[in-house]
């Protein structure tokens, strides 16, 4: 019973916080999944560093399983945190932006990199970026 009531004041703080306007570095800002074939990926992982360098980021890849198919990506400045995982299937890397809470980062700020990553991405076929 204790914990449930400390799982209940940790949400109920976490609410609290974001209520009163205050930064939530741990709900993504955007989401979105990229299709990537098999073929490609070194390809697309090469577009990611190119992109993440190009805009800021430290760039740290990793080989989450010794078969060499699932991949965690992450990228890191001072105002975001750039992941990409493809831990469920080895052809969809889920991508997702979070706020560091440094600073206020505009929604121009994160368009930006949208499109510029959706335009070097859109260069590599057998790489698409899919609706949400």
């Amino acid at each position: 019973m204790q914990m449930f009531y400390l799982v209940w004041l940790l949400l109920f703080a976490c609410h609290a916080n974001a209520a009163a306007g205050e930064c939530d570095s741990s709900s993504p800002l955007q989401i979105e999944n990229v299709s990537v074939e098999d073929h490609v990926r070194t390809k697309f992982i090469d577009v990611l560093k190119t992109f993440g360098e190009e805009n800021g980021f430290v760039v740290r890849i990793a080989q989450t399983t010794p078969d060499g198919e699932h991949f965690h990506i992450e990228m890191q400045r001072k105002d975001l945190t750039v992941r990409f995982l493809n831990s469920l299937d080895t052809q969809i890397f889920r991508f997702a932006l979070y706020n560091k809470c440094v600073q206020e980062i505009s929604k121009e700020t994160i368009d930006s990199l949208i499109v510029d990553l959706r335009a070097k991405l859109s260069l590599v076929s057998g790489v698409e970026l899919q609706a949400n």
